[in-house]
């Protein structure tokens, strides 16, 4: 089926700030990664998941639900969040011990496999996931001086990333 091309004064704009999922485990801190979302957001960075404001709002067998979630089935909040690693221009695991879990591991495998670039804030635990993803703290420095464009920050709002 043959369809017209949209006329470019119709098409949306394309976005020039760049979007990230952020990963990791929602038990082990929940409040660090909060914090990281909250920052990549202050340096102009699209988080596309989890919000910064998210808050938990119950667990199930290990699954910590979100208020944001769409849903109440872990399926189908996996396949959310997949979904958002799809349109991310790249992931980051905050991983500050090394541990990595099941779900994030599973989430770094769906990223690798969707060609993202995926960024860590601690060296992974796993020697396999070493291997596939940058740990370094200058390479996510560099990832996030080259996709960001802020103003000089004023003494009371300077944001570190480790």
């Amino acid at each position: 089926m043959n369809q017209r091309p949209i006329p470019s004064a119709s098409r949306p704009p394309l976005s020039t700030q760049p979007s990230v999922v952020v990963i990791g485990s929602y038990r082990e801190d929940l409040s660090g990664l909060l914090a990281l979302s909250a920052s990549l957001t202050q340096l102009g960075v699209t988080v596309l998941h989890p919000p910064a404001q998210a808050r938990a709002v119950g667990e199930e067998s290990g699954f910590v639900h979100l208020d944001c979630d769409q849903s109440p089935h872990p399926a189908q909040i996996q396949r959310h969040v997949f979904s958002l690693i799809d349109r991310a221009d790249a992931v980051i695991l905050y991983a500050p011990s090394g541990r990595v879990g099941l779900s994030a591991a599973m989430e770094v495998g769906y990223a690798l496999r969707a060609h993202k670039r995926i960024l860590s804030t601690a060296p992974p635990q796993d020697l396999t996931l070493r291997t596939l993803i940058d740990y370094r703290p200058s390479a996510l420095r560099r990832f996030l001086k080259s996709v960001t464009i802020t103003p000089p920050a004023t003494e009371h709002e300077r944001v570190s990333i480790h």
